[in-house]
Parts: structure tokens; C-alpha cells; sequence
């Protein structure tokens, strides 16, 4: 017996019944998946269900939502003090108190490596420093910085002003200049600046990620006579802190030098200025996250470096606590330059 409701029957010109089973239905199917009226489902679902799974997912979102904001609120009382002050500082923190030593432009293929081949690069290596300075520029004229230089260190403020960065004097390391990139009178102008702690972590093997840190509450220890110069500064910066002892203030520095990686690479480095001096002036720190704070710089200008040949140099800064392995990145850094 056929259920004439769920078949077909199509009779031909023979005289044949063809038996098809019928189409579903699927408007109705979709009507009854919404509201099945036989067995008071919506959705599929009697509404006490879907009372029970809504007020399921309601106490579980309650829940997780407390637990995150417990778990910040541990994290701010434990670890911020006042939203602007890290709990652990320096040799407590996981980051450590050894500052490092960074430097603008950086290369385009490899951050260590400055190729100057063409106009095309030196603009480019010109543009990325100026990007840089904006925020020296920006400030100059912000009535909250103030000029640290005329002012003793009792007479500063440091959590509610910061120093001034003059800029105004750093002689060829300007950007109508170039800041040095030329090809026709190359004279390229490195900027350093020292204010970030360092650390280089080992994902695998073969792969290092190297991350900087903004310091906090960082005090340099200045060298105060010639018996604390360490036996392997360069001659001319021993020289000249030397000639400095006795002036009042003017040994308050953490020092900077560059010099060639071999006798070969300083022979063709030639003649290095520092502008505006040989080091950081120690007014500038610590750093105690005050408004408007700017990291101070040292222009390091290459004036006759020798033309198409790569030249390798190291750069580091100088404190008495600031800690100096030749085979580490942090204070000491290294770069390549080549100028065509």
C-alpha cells in the first residue's frame, strides 16, 4: 500500500504508474524547526531549556569576568604603585639595571648595517632620522621643560619636570643638512641615545629576540678621578676626563666613545665629533617617568670616513656602574657603514 502523502504518482501515455517520492518540504520544515506547536520546542528547544542554558552562560561570563578583575586588581596592588611607578626596580625586576646604548638611523636591510649607495638611500636614511628628532623638535618650545643645565640637582623636581634637549647648536647634524647623508660631502651624523634597559631572550636555538625596556629610577655613578678611568677607554676619552678633573660639573656625564672594531677599520674611520659633547649630561636622570621626558642625545658625525669600503665600529657608554662585556649587546654596540 502506497502513503499517497509522501509519493508521487504519475501515470504516462501507456498506461504505467511511475511512483516518485515527493519534494520535501522545506518551508514547512523550517516553520516547525522554529515553532514545533505538537511539542512547544522554539528553536528546538522548550523554553525552561533555554531559560537553563541562558542562565548557564550568564554565571559562567559573571564568574569569569570577577576572576579577571580579582586578578587585576592583585596585579595593580602588587605591582604598580600609583599607575606610574613600577613595584620592582632595577636589580629586583626581571630586566635588570644595565642601561643600553641605541643609535639612529638604523639600516634598511639589517639594522646594523648603513649602506649609503645612492640619493635614493641617503634620503631615505635622512628621513628616519628626521621622523625621529620630531619629538625634539615638538618640545622645543614647551614651556614645561625646562633647562637643566643652569640648575643644581636639589633645585630639580624630577617627578614633575623635565629637561630640555637643545638642538639648536649641533653645527652639521641638522636636517638642512642632511644630517650628513650626502653623497656629494658625506659626513653622516649617528645619533645615540642611552635611556632603555636591555635584554636579549633565546626563543630556540637559532633565534634571539632582542627587547629594550624603558628604565626607571636608574642613577648613574659619574668617575670622579683619573684612578677610577677603567684600563680599556680609549686614549682621547681618558684624555679628555683627565683634563676635566677639578672643573665643578663637568665630570657629571656618562661618557660616550666610537671607535673602529680593528687598527684597519679606525684607520678608516678617520675624524669623530661628538656633538653637542662627548656624553650624557647627568641632569637628565634618573628617569622617573615625568611628563614631557625626552631621552638626551649624542650626535656622533663620521667627517672623512673613507669611501667605498665597509667600516665596522663599536660604540659604548661610560659609568662606573654601568657593567661592560665585549661579547654581550647592551652598552656596547656594534655597526657597519658603507659609503659609495
Amino acid at each position: 500500500m502506497v502513503n499517497q502523502t509522501n509519493m508521487l504518482q504519475l501515470q504516462d501515455d501507456s498506461g504505467q504508474v511511475d511512483i516518485k517520492p515527493a519534494k520535501p518540504k522545506f518551508a514547512s520544515d523550517f516553520r516547525t524547526f522554529v515553532y514545533n506547536r505538537n511539542e512547544g520546542k522554539y528553536l528546538g528547544r522548550t523554553p525552561l531549556s533555554w531559560v537553563k542554558v541562558i542562565l548557564f552562560y550568564c554565571v559562567f561570563y559573571l564568574l569569569l569576568c570577577g576572576f579577571t578583575f580579582a586578578m587585576w586588581r592583585v596585579f595593580m596592588s602588587s605591582y604598580i604603585d600609583g599607575m606610574t611607578t613600577p613595584r620592582r626596580l632595577l636589580h629586583d625586576s626581571v630586566i635588570g639595571a644595565n642601561p643600553a646604548i641605541t643609535m639612529r638611523p638604523t639600516g634598511v636591510d639589517y639594522p646594523d648595517y648603513l649602506n649609503i649607495e645612492s640619493s635614493s638611500t641617503s634620503d631615505l636614511f635622512s628621513d628616519e632620522v628626521a621622523t625621529f628628532l620630531k619629538p625634539y623638535n615638538r618640545h622645543a618650545q614647551d614651556q614645561e621643560q625646562i633647562n637643566c643645565g643652569q640648575l643644581s640637582d636639589h633645585q630639580l623636581d624630577r617627578s614633575n619636570e623635565s629637561c630640555f634637549v637643545d638642538m639648536s647648536a649641533w653645527e652639521h647634524c641638522k636636517q638642512s643638512d642632511g644630517f650628513g647623508y650626502t653623497l656629494n660631502q658625506p659626513a653622516p651624523c649617528i645619533f645615540l641615545k642611552l635611556n632603555r634597559v636591555h635584554a636579549v631572550h633565546k626563543i630556540c636555538r637559532d633565534f634571539d629576540i632582542s627587547i629594550s625596556f624603558q628604565i626607571f629610577n636608574w642613577v648613574p655613578e659619574f668617575y670622579t678621578s683619573t684612578k677610577e678611568l677603567p684600563e680599556d677607554m680609549p686614549t682621547e676619552l681618558n684624555e679628555h676626563i683627565s683634563e676635566l678633573i677639578g672643573i665643578q660639573g663637568e665630570l657629571n656625564k656618562i661618557w660616550v666613545s666610537c671607535e673602529g672594531v680593528t687598527e684597519i677599520d679606525k684607520r678608516n674611520l678617520g675624524e669623530v665629533k661628538y656633538i653637542p659633547e662627548k656624553g650624557f649630561p647627568g641632569y637628565y636622570y634618573p628617569f622617573v617617568n615625568a611628563k614631557g621626558y625626552l631621552s638626551p642625545l649624542v650626535a656622533v658625525q663620521l667627517v672623512n670616513l673613507t669611501r667605498n669600503v665597509e667600516v665596522r665600529i663599536k660604540c659604548r657608554a661610560w659609568a662606573k656602574n654601568l657593567n661592560y662585556d665585549s661579547n654581550k649587546e647592551g652598552i656596547y654596540m656594534k655597526f657597519r657603514i658603507l659609503i659609495h
